[in-house]
């Protein structure tokens, strides 16, 4: 089970040692953990998937924001950071939009987060991303995400990416696709856009006729 997280709102979550699995809806965009390293010990980091062949990238930044590794599950490796009391950006990234699965991380000598929450956070106050109105009708309920979602023009995972909704932003549904897997959402200038059903939840009731 994961360990040593906790939320900040727009803020990357922070992760401590042990295991963490991330789970990735279809569709669903990168997720972002800090990771502070202790003088007392190195620390290590490794990563694998379930399914073994979900395609991932785990980009590993620097203080200073530069890329100072990358695992995949292309390359088995493990990473070792030197002994530093430093924070580190840790980015998963899942690599086929169409598939959904989980990558795992497992960290052994860092530093654990001041604040421990569940690791999935309850919804909180936003704001809205979409309008009250929509040229396709009124919005019945808000949906919100744990992760980062990309926001598309039709209900295919191949429709051009018109927004990106990020964690525990909320934005107006207004209805289903036919196939039932697509939420239909009000962008800012008023506009019909979708978003993969899967990847989200809802913050209030969406009770589609």
């Amino acid at each position: 089970m994961a360990t040593g997280v906790w939320a900040q709102d727009g803020e990357p979550v922070g992760i401590g040692s042990g295991l963490t699995p991330i789970d990735f809806a279809t569709d669903a965009g990168p997720q972002v953990f800090l990771l502070q390293t202790t003088p007392d010990e190195p620390t290590t980091l490794s990563a694998s998937a379930d399914p073994a062949d979900f395609p991932y990238l785990v980009e590993v930044r620097d203080p200073r924001g530069n890329v100072t590794a990358r695992l995949t599950n292309v390359i088995a490796s493990r990473l070792t950071l030197d002994n530093s009391n430093r924070s580190y950006e840790i980015t998963v990234i899942p690599n086929d939009p169409a598939r959904a699965g989980q990558v795992i991380l497992d960290i052994e000598g860092a530093i654990e987060p001041e604040t421990e929450v569940e690791a999935t956070p309850a919804p909180v106050e936003a704001e809205p991303v979409g309008q009250a109105q929509s040229a396709a009708g009124e919005i019945a309920c808000f949906v919100s995400t744990n992760s980062r979602v990309n926001i598309r023009r039709e209900p295919n995972v191949d429709a051009e990416v018109v927004g990106l909704l990020t964690v525990r932003t909320q934005i107006g549904a207004n209805g289903l696709s036919s196939d039932g897997l697509w939420y239909g959402v009000v962008m800012l200038d008023d506009t019909q856009a979708w978003i993969f059903g899967e990847a989200v939840r809802e913050v209030s009731p969406c009770n589609f006729n």
